[in-house]
């Protein structure tokens, strides 16, 4: 692993988050599991470049494009936070490094006192990088149709 960094993401990205996003193994977790449309996704990636609750960041090894982690912080301070790893990179360790990178760069940056995230049941991987990191386990909840585990982070804790 090279030195890993982040940026913010740019108009130029939304084809491949697009990409990313509809990778078979990405649906299968994500809480809209069918393919989405080009014209559909470039929408909702323009409007989360807009807003100022949002932030879109791509994970870099060495400067070559290895993953996604976007931010979405409400009134309260805290952020839900997603985040995937491109299939050609995975088990490399990016997701734990990454997270831990971003955690810091939100807590800073974005005044967060918590990040929270909430992982389907049966995504092991992501729950056992979560848990690396230091996010605990509020528990299963019901979020959006699905049996999640409720992950948090608060700040001063990475």
């Amino acid at each position: 692993m090279k030195q890993l960094g982040l940026r913010l993401a740019e108009k130029k990205d939304c084809r491949l988050l697009w990409k990313w996003r509809n990778e078979e193994s990405v649906r299968k977790f994500a809480f809209k599991t069918r393919f989405i449309p080009y014209e559909e996704h470039k929408k909702w990636f323009d409007e989360k470049l807009k807003n100022p609750n949002t932030q879109i960041l791509i994970l870099l090894n060495g400067g070559k494009e290895v993953g996604q982690i976007r931010f979405d912080v409400d009134a309260k301070r805290v952020a839900e936070i997603d985040i995937s790893i491109d299939k050609d990179e995975r088990g490399k360790g990016y997701g734990t490094k990454g997270l831990q990178i971003v955690c810091k760069y939100g807590f800073k940056n974005f005044k967060i006192e918590k990040i929270i995230s909430h992982i389907k049941k049966n995504n092991e991987v992501s729950l056992t990088t979560f848990i690396k990191v230091g996010f605990i386990s509020n528990g299963l909840r019901k979020f959006k149709s699905y049996q999640c585990y409720e992950m948090s982070l608060y700040k001063g804790k990475t």
